[in-house]
């Protein structure tokens, strides 16, 4: 048997066996995927909303350290 060829129908069957598994495991993990973004879609879709409390912001500025400077301080 040269190297890339198949010549030995057993090699044949093996590779078509490795790629059966692996088109199974590839259809199985797809589905599995799905399934879970749709769960999390769902979830997500009918989650009560939260209450948001006031938005507010807070800007203060004042003498930065050390002698010279300006220090400013941003809260939300």
């Amino acid at each position: 048997m040269t190297r890339g060829s198949f010549t030995n129908t057993n090699d044949c069957a093996d590779h078509e066996s490795t790629e059966g598994t692996a088109q199974g495991l590839s259809i199985v993990g797809y589905a599995t995927g799905g399934a879970l973004a749709a769960t999390a879609l769902v979830l997500w879709l009918t989650a009560p909303s939260a209450s948001r409390p006031n938005a507010s912001a807070l800007v203060g500025c004042g003498n930065g350290p050390g002698t010279a400077g300006v220090s400013c301080t941003f809260r939300f």
